[in-house]
């Protein structure tokens, strides 16, 4: 798991901004976004007149993305956050998509983590979590230690704290490779 993952490297990116309905100029925020290898193509896609969020834990992954936008000269609509476990620390009411791509299974704090995304989104704004299927646990924290998480625990989750559930997308992988899930934020 330590190399990178396969949706990361090679997934067609356009079926993610197609199916988020991303559009120029929105604000969208690729949380868990390692070393941006989807913040910059989604940066591309918005436009200097939009603005992705690079938000991942580690400061190491900053400094990475940073050095990829050139420090703000190549990519000035992309800007990396280092977030905390149970927060993105996103500015409110501002975000058109969020994006968790093999990420969410990783949330410990599951629960604080998707408020605060909740609060960083605009009304009617959209959630796109992919992951990587398995079975289900009753203990919460194995999906971490696995790294996977059921479909079905991801929208059980996202509904539980406010989102509203809309449709699940072919991912256009192999079969059982993974799941994309689309919510929204109530108006």
């Amino acid at each position: 798991w330590l190399s990178p993952h396969p949706i990361k490297s090679d997934y067609p990116i356009s079926a993610i901004i197609t199916a988020l309905e991303i559009q120029e100029g929105q604000k969208v925020a690729d949380v868990g976004s390692g070393d941006g290898r989807l913040t910059f193509p989604i940066a591309k896609h918005v436009g200097r007149q939009g603005r992705v969020f690079a938000v991942d834990l580690s400061d190491m992954d900053k400094f990475t993305v940073n050095m990829k936008s050139g420090f703000g000269r190549w990519y000035p609509q992309v800007t990396a956050v280092t977030g905390k476990i149970d927060d993105p620390l996103l500015p409110a009411n501002t975000m058109d998509v969020v994006l968790m791509v093999i990420s969410y299974h990783e949330m410990t704090d599951y629960q604080a983590m998707l408020a605060g995304v909740l609060k960083a989104m605009k009304p009617g704004a959209r959630l796109g979590i992919i992951d990587v299927p398995g079975s289900r646990f009753t203990n919460r924290a194995a999906y971490s230690g696995d790294h996977f998480i059921p479909k079905e625990v991801v929208i059980e989750d996202a509904t539980a704290a406010g989102f509203r559930y809309l449709r699940a997308v072919d991912p256009a992988s192999p079969p059982g490779s993974f799941y994309f899930v689309i919510f929204e934020k109530a108006e």
